[in-house]
């Protein structure tokens, strides 16, 4: 094991160059504070032969499979081949997720250079990237760019971290979730601390796999409506899914597990256009019509029997008359009629329509009762 070495700040002025520069030897290992998971890596970079559109030398390095919110360490060299020193001039990272460190501050020619990169892993799974570009004072050095990958997950990884159901009144939506292990150590199986009323466990399979996969599951849930559930529009919840295994409980280990988050979306089987009956002035001894159509979005109506309206006792200042009319298998137009005969004022109330999978719409109206001189 080679010796641990201090790292300072240093600051080149007349140059703009802000750099940590490491003195001594290289070594990874005591560099960071970081949990047992966190390893060096020593291997060797690959270097692509081919320069990018910029005329930048590549220097690239996958780390693997890296756990989320750890960090890698890992070893970059850089030969000076010419016949002059390369001073740098500057190294800038495309994200806080890479810091690069400096052996020397001058690259000597026939000399080589060393660059160590620290790569943060985000603290979500996703599959990363991570790019240090480094500049030399010297016309005719090279522009290099470090660049480094890494699949970064947790233990348990569900393959997606929102399900979305979107389903109609008395309906049904399945989606499939695949939960994968990349913990090395081998579970029982997966389960789901607690679920919603509205979503079921339909089934839980092992799919085959190999490294860096442990163990893999493929989940399938259902979401479900019955006609008195809930109001429409959007519910979001987090459910749980987390490791089972008889030896974490002998070790009395907290499961590896994750959340993902649910969604319900309740569409209207129904839609009404527009969405109230607005009479405008109707003078008294006159009356006004309006209409609103009905349209199903689902299976046509069978005939007008099966939508039943609902009329609240109309007030002493007028009369309402509905009829419906079936213009088109899901087309409905209802059609109010007031007949103001007294008073005035502002009249505002709603109809119920009973539709036909069961549910009650309100179909509010309004208007204004006027004198005949208005």
């Amino acid at each position: 094991m080679r010796s641990a070495f201090p790292r300072r700040n240093m600051m080149i002025t007349g140059t703009g160059l802000s750099l940590v520069l490491i003195s001594g030897l290289f070594l990874a290992r005591g560099v960071l504070q970081t949990h047992e998971a966190d390893f060096v890596d020593e291997g060797a970079a690959e270097i692509d032969a081919a320069l990018d559109e910029h005329g930048r030398q590549i220097l690239t390095h996958d780390f693997g499979l890296v756990m989320c919110g750890t960090d890698r360490l890992h070893e970059f060299e850089v030969a000076n081949t010419s016949s002059i020193p390369w001073t740098i001039k500057s190294i800038s990272s495309s994200c806080t997720c890479s810091v690069l460190a400096a052996s020397e501050r001058v690259i000597d020619p026939g000399g080589t250079g060393r660059f160590v990169m620290e790569y943060r892993a985000p603290s979500a799974p996703k599959n990363h990237a991570g790019d240090v570009e480094l500049r030399f004072l010297e016309d005719s050095a090279p522009e290099i760019v470090f660049s480094v990958t890494a699949m970064v997950r947790n233990p348990l990884t569900p393959s997606a971290g929102e399900l979305r159901f979107e389903l109609a009144p008395s309906g049904e939506c399945e989606r499939e979730l695949r939960v994968d292990n990349f913990s090395g150590r081998k579970w029982s199986g997966i389960d789901f601390a607690t679920l919603p009323d509205w979503l079921s466990l339909e089934g839980i399979r092992p799919v085959a796999v190999e490294s860096p996969y442990t163990q893999s599951w493929l989940v399938k849930l259902a979401a479900r409506d019955a006609a008195d559930d809930g109001p429409h529009g959007l519910q979001t919840q987090f459910v749980t899914v987390r490791a089972v295994g008889k030896d974490l409980l002998e070790n009395s280990e907290a499961p590896p597990q994750s959340e993902v988050r649910v969604t319900r979306l309740m569409t209207e089987e129904y839609v009404l256009t527009p969405t109230s009956l607005q009479f405008g002035p109707i003078p008294v001894g006159d009356s006004k019509s309006a209409s609103v159509m009905l349209r199903s979005k689902t299976a046509p109506f069978k005939d007008l029997e099966q939508l039943k309206v609902q009329r609240a006792e109309a007030p002493s200042e007028f009369d309402l008359d509905v009829e419906l009319t079936l213009s088109s298998p899901k087309v409905v137009v209802i059609t109010a009629t007031c007949h103001p005969h007294g008073g005035h004022g502002v009249i505002s109330n709603a109809l119920s329509l009973n539709l036909p999978n069961g549910r009650v719409r309100r179909l509010p109206f309004s208007g204004r009762i006027v004198a005949d001189e208005e």
